[in-house]
């Protein structure tokens, strides 16, 4: 059975050139950040605590446990420390897109769920966009 997981990517977009004054010489332009990729794995699932969920619910349809959802939203409060620390604690200091890619299993989905409300709490709205690939099941 594959391991079903939750991607969260912090996408850089490439700088702009910047001229000085006088001469027409350009400044050295910076080296584009890295793209990072935050893999959280599922939060535990009722079939985690229990096998026999598996004799009366598809594997596609186990859903989280309520530590289940607690533990992904530690994951994304995590993530949302780590872009504060290293990018700003505002959304409009990050001039770089961040998206997630998520499997279409229940838990995985309740996962995102969890991590995006950590990330898209109060007023700053990290996430831009949610995609569920069939390729991540």
């Amino acid at each position: 059975m594959a391991a079903e997981t939750t991607t969260v990517a912090a996408e850089s977009a490439a700088p702009a050139a910047t001229t000085t004054g006088g001469g027409g010489a350009s400044a050295p332009e910076e080296p584009e950040p890295p793209l990072r990729l935050f893999l959280i794995r599922h939060g535990q699932s009722e079939a985690n605590v229990d096998k026999s969920v598996y004799d009366t619910t598809p594997d596609h349809a186990v859903s989280l446990t309520a530590e289940g959802k607690a533990m992904a939203f530690k994951a994304g409060v995590s993530v949302r420390q780590w872009l504060a620390d290293n990018v700003g604690p505002n959304r409009s200091d990050f001039g770089h897109h961040v998206r997630m890619l998520v499997s279409p299993f229940l838990r995985t989905r309740q996962t995102a769920d969890e991590v995006l409300r950590a990330l898209n709490d109060g007023e700053e709205q990290w996430v831009d966009s949610v995609r569920e690939s069939p390729a991540l099941a």
